[in-house]
């Protein structure tokens, strides 16, 4: 993507990307078009290719628009709050759902197998994954640091609660495409993810 470098073009870009989800979430990126995207928002399709040199590079664009929308959050309403380690811990597995909901209201129901998009979505999944182990550190850290939690090394810890966290929604839904998911698909996820935290909560509790 263009380095913007005005108000102006941060809003042209903003209202591609609006459009452009729009479009993935419904019609998936195989059958959605450059042109159809550039006359949803107004413009010729020479513009959009201005910003964004292909239609790859802007499906990954929306993506870590939703990404460093959710970390930014996430930092500012949970990890930087004046609550518990303990709570900290409960309210961003609850953001974390949320944040997941969204996600598949916006991008999910996307037509097709998502392993057909995960070769553009390699870095920026390895990315994220990095920003929530960061996340979950600074939690453990102040849990530690205030004697909530036991002398555990942060970092692992921080990867292991992210990664399972990733595993448990993976395999709760591994036989089903995004846009087969119901409702009680993501009840059953919210379920099982809330019974992990607690676990892991109890676990590193230092006075159990």
């Amino acid at each position: 993507m263009v380095e913007t470098s005005s108000n102006t073009d941060n809003v042209k870009v903003n209202l591609i990307l609006d459009a452009a989800m729009k479009r993935f979430g419904y019609y998936g990126l195989a059958k959605t078009t450059m042109a159809e995207i550039a006359s949803d928002v107004g413009m010729s399709k020479a513009s959009i290719y201005y910003y964004f040199a292909d239609k790859d590079a802007l499906f990954q664009a929306v993506v870590k628009r939703e990404q460093d929308g959710f970390i930014s959050s996430i930092k500012k309403e949970v990890v930087d709050n004046k609550d518990s380690a303990k709570n900290k811990l409960v309210q961003y597995v609850d953001k974390r759902h949320e944040y997941f909901l969204n996600v598949y209201v916006n991008l999910g129901k996307i037509k097709m197998s998502m392993e057909n998009v995960k070769p553009l979505l390699g870095n920026l999944l390895n990315d994220f994954f990095q920003s929530e182990v960061a996340l979950v550190s600074e939690i453990l850290r102040e849990g530690v640091n205030n004697n909530e939690f036991g002398d555990i090394d942060v970092s692992e810890y921080a990867d292991l609660f992210i990664a399972t966290m990733n595993g448990l929604r993976s395999i709760t839904i591994k036989n089903k495409d995004s846009y087969q998911l119901e409702q009680s698909d993501f009840d059953l996820i919210e379920k099982r993810i809330k019974s992990l935290n607690e676990i892991f909560i109890t676990g590193i509790l230092k006075n159990k």
